[in-house]
This record gives structure tokens, C-alpha cells and sequence, in this order.
């Protein structure tokens, strides 16, 4: 409950009608958001700025869903009248508002004097899209942009030296890998030890040290170590052991490895770092042990479609919009959302199953930490990614 008046940009009032557009209903284009709530039984209005939501059931991971991405309270003015087009025309409740958009060209936002934390003290923000690192390179170097992301690694030596730029370097939630629909058996990744063997063929750490210019850690599980005492660090490891990877594959039945593998590989994308660059050194490390695999590369919105139609082994950057881990051992690895859910390779084990929606079904944080410590292990051993 806020005693602060809010008002959307497109001047309509921020009050309980609006708010029940807040998970409300499964009516046009937000009737996934109660789903993203989770086990929500009624949303009921109380006054002009109070909502009360009774639950199922106790939820652990509610707090973060409601502050998240998906949970914005939209103005049912501007729903109704866009309908499904309702995101062609923000009107939100921040800091700026949108003044001009022309799509793949420029966004152009304006200070929003009504917003109820106070005016920013910059009053223009313009975002371009510059698809190729090297230019996004060459526009900050230039000045002819303030700020950008994702430069090509190599080039983080020669930025830090530059005075003319500022270099900031964070740890995040942030986890890439590659997907192995576990449900194939031509390829083979329907066998453990294939997956384990895979996993053992890829130089990691090479990938973080040659192409990622040390600005990553190697991954040891789902999540990430930005999740605090919720990840577990003591799980099974799979060091680059192309010897170890042959082992396995003997033992599964494929002592000279096999063929007829599609890895999916997107241009580039959201939080995606060298995926092609990153996509050609996975396919050689593979390659080494045997394991024949063509690269087929989409446009990034081509490549989310075909990401969620059981791709046989894709590429994929998660950087969770929030902090609780239920977003991706939830979304990525419970069965319930294997395709056309984001658990892509179709991952099934029962158990894993239980203890994730264990820990969804608790509010303690370290009875939650019990059941993740346990998924993770199980996990791993299942190597349902590299």
C-alpha cells in the first residue's frame, strides 16, 4: 500500500480499476500474469490503493514474481482501447515517457514530470540498436553514444586504458548453456553417459579465458553464484577431460562417437556473449571425441520460436529478471514446462520434480535452500546441459 498518487503517462489515474489489471482475469493480452503469480486464489480490491491476494497456499517465491517484468500493473484505459497492440503504445508509470519509436531505428524517451518519485535530472534518453559489436564499439570510443553493452571482449584492455571511457565490470545471476534435448535418441541424448561425456568434450574454461576474455566464471550447475548460499557448489564437476568423454561414450554403446547432430545457435540476442564464436569452439571440442554436430544459426526472434519446438541442442542465455531461484529451476528444468515451456530439451526426473515445487510450497529460506541444494545435485548428474 502506497499513500503516493500514481498516474499513468497517458493521463489516466492509478486506481483500484487499474490495479485490477495487476494478475486480473484471463482476458486479452496479460491472461498469462496470474499464472506468474503462482498459486493466487482471489484478488480482491480493498480501496483505491490496497489489493488483497489470498493464496492457496504458502508460496516462496511470490515476492519476487510480484515485483517482477511480468507483473507491471498495466492501465486497463490503454488495454482496452489497443487491445492485443496494448505494447505499441506504453503508457507506463516511470520516470520517463516514450515520445517517438521507430522500430530498428530509435526509442526516444522524455523526462515524465508527473512521475511520483520526482522528475530525472536527464531529460532525454535515446536508445539505437547497433546489432554488430564492433560498432557499438566504435560509437562509444567515438562519443557518438553515452553508453553501451556487451563490447567484443577483446577490446576491454584497450576501453580500460582509454580516459575518455569508464569500464564497469559486475557479477549477475546470469547463466549460459547449451540445451540437450534429453528425449532424443538419434542423437543419442537420451543417454546419461553421452550427456556426461559431452560435457567432459567441452573446454570450458578455454571458452572463458580465449573467447569471453576472462569477464566469466565456468559454471558448475543451474544456477549461478550470484544466488547466494542457494547455489551449490559442492556438486559433481566436469573438468575438460576429452579422454574421460571418450571413456563415456565407450561405455554408452558409442566408441566412435556419432553423427547426425543440429546445434542451434542464435546471431546474436539477449544477453548473449560470441554465441556463433562460442557455438564454432563447442562444435570443435565435440568434434575432437568424435561427435559430429552441424551449426545452423537463426535471427534471435526466429530463434526463440524454434528454441521452444524440442530444438535437438540449442544455445542459451538466462539473465533472470529477479533474484529467487524458482525462475530457473523452475521455468528451465521442471518437466511441467518442457515445450512449448523454456525446459527446451524436455528434461524429466520426477524427483527433481518434487523438490522444486517443495520449494516453491515454503516460505522459509532454509528449508527453500534444502530442496535446491538437493535439485542441484540431481541435476548435474543428469548433465541436461553443458
Amino acid at each position: 500500500r502506497e499513500n503516493t498518487i500514481v498516474v499513468f503517462q497517458s493521463d489516466h489515474g492509478h486506481s483500484t480499476e487499474e490495479r485490477t489489471f495487476f494478475g486480473g482475469g484471463n482476458a486479452g493480452p496479460y491472461r498469462g500474469a496470474k499464472a506468474c503469480l503462482g498459486p493466487v486464489d482471489t484478488i480482491e480490491v480493498i480501496d483505491d490503493l490496497t489489493l488483497r491476494l489470498t493464496m492457496n497456499n504458502p508460496s516462496g517465491p511470490f515476492l519476487a514474481r510480484v515485483t517482477g517484468m511480468t507483473m507491471k500493473i498495466i492501465s486497463p484505459t490503454a488495454l482496452t482501447k489497443y487491445g492485443d497492440d496494448v505494447g505499441q503504445y506504453p503508457a507506463g508509470t516511470g520516470p520517463y515517457k516514450l515520445k517517438e519509436w521507430e522500430p530498428g531505428i530509435r526509442a526516444t524517451l522524455i523526462a515524465n514530470t508527473d512521475y511520483w518519485g520526482g522528475a530525472p535530472e536527464i531529460e532525454t534518453l535515446i536508445y539505437v540498436p547497433i546489432v554488430e559489436p564492433a560498432a557499438r564499439l566504435s560509437a562509444v570510443v567515438t562519443g557518438e553514444v553515452d553508453l553501451t553493452l556487451d563490447v567484443p571482449f577483446d577490446s576491454l584492455k584497450d576501453l580500460e586504458a582509454n580516459p575518455d571511457v569508464v569500464v564497469q565490470l559486475g557479477a549477475s545471476a546470469h547463466v549460459w548453456f547449451v540445451v540437450l534435448n534429453t528425449q532424443l535418441s538419434d542423437p543419442p541424448f537420451d543417454n546419461v553417459l553421452v550427456r556426461q561425456a559431452m560435457n567432459h568434450a567441452v573446454n570450458k574454461k578455454g571458452i572463458v579465458d580465449d573467447i569471453l576474455q576472462g569477464t566469466a566464471l565456468v559454471s558448475t550447475g543451474p544456477l549461478s553464484p550470484g544466488y547466494g548460499d542457494m547455489q551449490n557448489p559442492n556438486v559433481r564437476l566436469y573438468p575438460y577431460d576429452p579422454d574421460k568423454a571418450r571413456e563415456l561414450l565407450a561405455q554408452a554403446g558409442y566408441p566412435d562417437g556419432f553423427g547426425n547432430c543440429e546445434f542451434m545457435v542464435p546471431e546474436s540476442g539477449s544477453g548473449m556473449q560470441a554465441p556463433v564464436e562460442m557455438g564454432t569452439f563447442i562444435q570443435a571440442n565435440l568434434a575432437a571425441v568424435g561427435i559430429d554436430c552441424s551449426i545452423k544459426t537463426l535471427e534471435w526472434g526466429a530463434y526463440l520460436k524454434a528454441y521452444r519446438e524440442n530444438p535437438q541442442m540449442a544455445q542459451m542465455s538466462w539473465n533472470p529478471p529477479n533474484g529467487d531461484p524458482d525462475i530457473v529451476m523452475n521455468m528451465l528444468l521442471n518437466s511441467a514446462n518442457s515445450p512449448p515451456g523454456w525446459n527446451a530439451g524436455s528434461y524429466q526426473n520426477e524427483a527433481v520434480d518434487k523438490l522444486i515445487v517443495g520449494a516453491q510450497r515454503v516460505s522459509d529460506p532454509d528449508k527453500r535452500r534444502e530442496f535446491y541444494l538437493e535439485a542441484q545435485e540431481l541435476i548435474v548428474e543428469d548433465a541436461p546441459w553443458i
